[in-house]
């Protein structure tokens, strides 16, 4: 399952050096599945069913799918 984060353009290279991933499609930052979600900063975590704009993107507005129980 894809992590999406909320990377902000000055913290790029710190998301770069935890080993987190930029789709150019979505233009978002990804976290790869071997690292620890605990590395991550907490300001970059997306809440469920938060929405962010994506610029350019024929798919339009993306959406953190709610977590199935």
């Amino acid at each position: 399952m894809t992590v999406w984060l909320n990377v902000p353009y000055d913290e790029k290279n710190t998301a770069k050096e935890i080993g987190c991933r930029w789709d150019p499609e979505f233009k978002q930052w990804w976290k790869p599945e071997c690292i620890d979600m605990s590395s991550i900063p907490k300001h970059w975590h997306l809440r469920e069913g938060q929405r962010w704009k994506t610029n350019n993107n024929k798919r339009g507005d993306v959406v953190v799918p709610k977590r199935v129980r």
